[in-house]
């Protein structure tokens, strides 16, 4: 069976992944928990981010593909519309290692799907522009992740890091 769309997928979103990596990593010694305040409104801190992205990639990756993600109930509570003032449970550290861990998972689940798999159903029910397959989960995800890279380089700006 050919896999070579969903490589290509793959491909894309690891991509992406590495520039969301790279904007972390150049806020590694800011506080992960500063929330900036722009024109009264309160953006999300990094380390929100970050857990939300983590939420989101096993809950997109994983669990809408009918596989089993992970079981810490306390990143869970990063989803969509989540509060801003959610109390760490882990380190930052700790959970940049955990978010890798997710990463390195979903990218496994990827690698046993099927080109043929890509028309199914997604688990979750998740419907994108009137599309509810496995293909149209993964087109959102690489999305998804891209805006949030899009906050994090903001992030970047507001801390005074020079990005480019």
């Amino acid at each position: 069976m050919s896999n070579t769309k969903v490589q290509s997928l793959k491909e894309v979103i690891e991509f992406q992944h590495q520039l969301m990596v790279w904007y972390a990593s150049l806020l590694k010694n800011t506080d992960p928990n500063k929330c900036f305040e722009i024109e009264g409104k309160k953006m999300n801190s990094l380390y929100w981010i970050v857990a939300h992205l983590a939420n989101s990639e096993d809950g997109l990756l994983a669990k809408a593909l009918g596989k089993k993600g992970n079981e810490l109930k306390w990143l869970k509570k990063y989803k969509l519309g989540a509060s801003q003032d959610i109390p760490n449970e882990v380190s930052y550290a700790e959970l940049v290692s955990i978010a890798k861990k997710i990463h390195e998972n979903c990218m496994k689940i990827l690698d046993e799907l099927t080109d043929e798999d890509l028309k199914k159903d997604n688990s979750l029910g998740f419907t994108f522009a009137g599309d509810q397959s496995i293909h149209a989960i993964i087109m959102h995800h690489i999305r998804h992740e891209g805006v949030h890279t899009g906050h994090l380089s903001i992030l970047c700006k507001l801390n005074g890091i020079k990005t480019v």
